[in-house]
């Protein structure tokens, strides 16, 4: 029986838990966009460009008018996520994984129900999607003001 390769990325070194305030060019970080993958999930290597740390369970969303895959906790309702801190705060001014696809968790500004579609609101919070694209989905009732509710998360 033959199998198909189908290449081979670079080998990462740092745990998706990781927060690190600068990256030298000869340190092991990844670049900016980097993906990785970890028991099924996800994560996206970004820089907190914002002047708001992303604690876990807040989303980040891409700054406008910066480079890519630097974010900032959201801030405007219906922002388009880069991803979810799931490990470990990225306080101002640091690198880390934001989740991005995957299992993880999420704090509501609202109450909302199994099952419902999730949607970014203010401050990395999270709520019941009406008018905008859903980023997610709630895998039990998520309570106002908690993250402890499980998410599934699908950023793009």
């Amino acid at each position: 029986m033959t199998s198909t390769f189908e290449g081979l990325g670079p080998v990462l070194v740092t745990s998706i838990s990781s927060v690190v305030t600068a990256l030298a060019k000869t340190s092991k970080h990844p670049q900016l966009g980097t993906r990785k993958i970890v028991a099924g999930n996800e994560y996206v290597y970004i820089y907190n460009g914002g002047n708001s740390q992303i604690d876990v369970g807040k989303v980040g969303v891409a700054m406008i008018g910066c480079t890519e895959f630097t974010c900032t906790v959201s801030a405007i309702s219906g922002d388009v996520p880069l991803g979810c801190c799931l490990h470990a705060t990225l306080t101002t001014d640091t690198y880390g994984w934001l989740l991005s696809k995957g299992y993880g968790v999420a704090f509501a500004n609202s109450t909302t129900v199994v099952g419902s579609p999730i949607q970014i609101n203010s401050n990395g919070s999270v709520n019941s999607a009406n008018t905008f694209s859903p980023w997610g989905r709630a895998l039990s009732g998520l309570a106002a003001g908690t993250k402890t509710g499980p998410v599934f998360w699908q950023c793009p």
